[in-house]
């Protein structure tokens, strides 16, 4: 904690932690956050997976690692493994973003309907709106043939971003789906 996000000595220094304690669920997520900064998807995905498979992967590694497949990578292979890791995320109490992940699982795996459930429940359980969850919420509309509602999340996503300045991953294809959808 002592060196700054993304320094080279923080990453060498999480590395060793990492190599020590491949399980600790903090060390993993931090290691893996700084490596996606960094743009190395695929030693996040290494360590998000190490931190799994040795029993640390709470619902943030395993969320992280879930959108990491999901945007980084565009092989069904890589999508069924995020919904077999999101899948438990259907029963109980979850974060909006663990459920945003498992909706969004379900959208790479084309199961529509499941995928308009869950990020109906994700975007309504944030305490303001999101502009990446609208927009997934209203691509799944969309494949799920429910046009108004695809236009009014998308709408809604791209008046979000706007509002608040920020972008999202996404934004362009919304802007374009709205043009089609009038």
């Amino acid at each position: 904690g002592t060196y700054p996000d993304g320094s080279a000595e923080r990453l060498a220094v999480l590395r060793e932690a990492h190599a020590a304690v491949p399980g600790d669920g903090q060390i993993g997520l931090a290691l893996g956050a700084d490596l996606e900064a960094a743009r190395d998807f695929t030693a996040a995905q290494r360590v998000y997976e190490a931190v799994v498979a040795g029993g640390g992967g709470n619902e943030f590694v395993v969320t992280n690692l879930a959108i990491l497949l999901l945007d980084q990578r565009q092989d069904a292979a890589s999508h069924r493994r995020a919904l077999e890791l999101t899948r438990p995320f259907a029963e109980g109490e979850h974060h909006p973003f663990a459920l945003a992940a498992l909706g969004r699982a379900y959208y790479r795996n084309e199961r529509h309907g499941e995928a308009v459930q869950v990020l109906e429940r994700a975007a309504a359980a944030l305490p303001a709106p999101n502009p990446q969850v609208l927009y997934y919420l209203g691509m799944a509309y969309l494949k799920a043939g429910n046009m108004a509602g695809a236009r009014q999340q998308l709408q809604q996503a791209v008046d979000t971003a706007r509002g608040s300045g920020l972008s999202f991953a996404g934004l362009d294809e919304a802007r374009a789906t709205l043009a089609t959808l009038g």
